[in-house]
């Protein structure tokens, strides 16, 4: 907490008066992009005055935050929800709830994921962000908070891919191309909770890799990508 006229930190009792809080600001960490470029020459580490949560919204402390290639591109200005710069990226977090707007019901100190208000700024690099209610969810207590914070994005992607749009049944067989990815891994973990008959791993990602990340032995299968291209040669 920094105190708005003098500079200088400051402590204060929990209950505030009300002239002494007009001058007192609390501030928080974050990543911002001031600049487009690669990631690590576009972020810089910089102090900002804590989020406020409007209407429908809700405040959370970070706990962990998933960093995905939406929030590369968005460093290099090539995601179409870019936010004009500065901007604090970080599409997904896992984080508790301090402060909510009108409207918004969950109570203080809930551990949520969500995603964030990332399309006005307000991503989830930094100590506290800000999301739409709606777009949160309560974390199961025995879900840690990394898993928590790369959930939402990947596996609603991959379950709407395999389920409403590919219409997945059980027993069908599943072909994931690009497993190394969020969504994709996600569609391997899917795969198996959704009675499919197995995942093949194109040859992207080896699977001892998608083996270590939970799915049981047998799921998995390498192919080579050259010798499934239907024009019946081998290729290198």
């Amino acid at each position: 907490m920094v105190d708005s006229v003098s500079g200088t930190p400051s402590s204060l009792p929990s209950e505030v008066p009300e002239a002494r809080a007009a001058r007192v600001r609390w501030c928080v960490h974050a990543w911002q992009v001031q600049r487009l470029g690669p990631p690590g020459d576009a972020l810089r580490l910089v102090d900002l005055d804590e989020p406020i949560p409007g209407p429908g919204e809700v405040r959370l402390r970070v706990r962990a935050a998933g960093i995905g290639l939406p929030d590369a591109l968005m460093c290099r200005g090539g995601y179409p929800f870019s936010p004009a710069l500065p901007f604090v990226p970080g599409q997904e977090v896992c984080g508790t709830v301090d402060a909510v707007g009108s409207g918004v019901e969950w109570p203080l100190g809930t551990r949520l994921m969500a995603v964030t208000n990332f399309f006005d700024g307000r991503g989830g690099f930094a100590g506290s962000t800000i999301a739409r209610s709606e777009s949160a969810f309560r974390v199961p207590d025995a879900m840690r908070d990394e898993d928590a914070a790369a959930f939402r994005i990947g596996y609603s992607t991959a379950y709407i891919g395999l389920m409403r749009r590919g219409a997945l049944r059980p027993g069908e067989r599943l072909v994931v191309l690009g497993a190394a990815g969020g969504s994709g891994l996600a569609a391997t973990h899917l795969e198996a909770a959704l009675g499919a008959r197995g995942a093949l791993s194109i040859d992207v990602v080896a699977a001892d890799h998608l083996h270590h990340e939970g799915l049981p032995g047998g799921v998995v299968e390498r192919v080579d990508a050259a010798k499934h291209r239907g024009d019946g040669e081998d290729h290198p």
